[in-house]
């Protein structure tokens, strides 16, 4: 039986380490406001989205599919990310700063009042093609 593509997922993803030093945010709403990441990689299991809240991170390659795909409702911008030296030989791929900003069960992504990330049917399943193994997925 298919899913209809109107189903949508509440997505917890994988954190792979937390806000470093650097990072900009404004504690007086919630979630906060975050206006420059810095992202510590502390030990990173394989999926393609990574959070440390309210931040999100995504595999370059899997943006690229998203717009590749025409999905809705995300941008993009840089963040710092660094590496604990704990892990100094690992080799990272390349992420971005990945912001939902749609309107949560109606574009692609978007971010329910609590900051928690919604995904359509049609962005989890293209994000997973990537890696979400470790993210806690549920129905909304």
């Amino acid at each position: 039986m298919m899913m209809s593509e109107r189903q949508f997922f509440n997505v917890e993803p994988e954190v792979a380490g937390g806000l470093a030093e650097g990072t900009v945010l404004d504690r007086s709403s919630h979630p906060p406001v975050v206006s420059k990441v810095h992202y510590r990689v502390e030990g990173w299991l394989g999926d393609a989205l990574i959070e440390s809240f309210p931040v999100f991170l995504l595999r370059q390659e899997a943006w690229n599919a998203v717009v590749a795909e025409g999905l809705t409702g995300a941008r993009i911008d840089h963040a710092e990310i660094s590496v604990s030296p704990d892990l100094r030989d690992f080799a990272l791929p390349a992420f971005v700063w990945f912001q939902p900003a749609g309107i949560a069960k109606t574009d692609d992504f978007g971010t329910a009042a609590d900051g928690r990330l919604i995904l359509s049917q049609r962005a989890r399943d293209l994000l997973a093609r990537f890696g979400l193994a470790h993210a806690e997925i549920t129905s909304v």
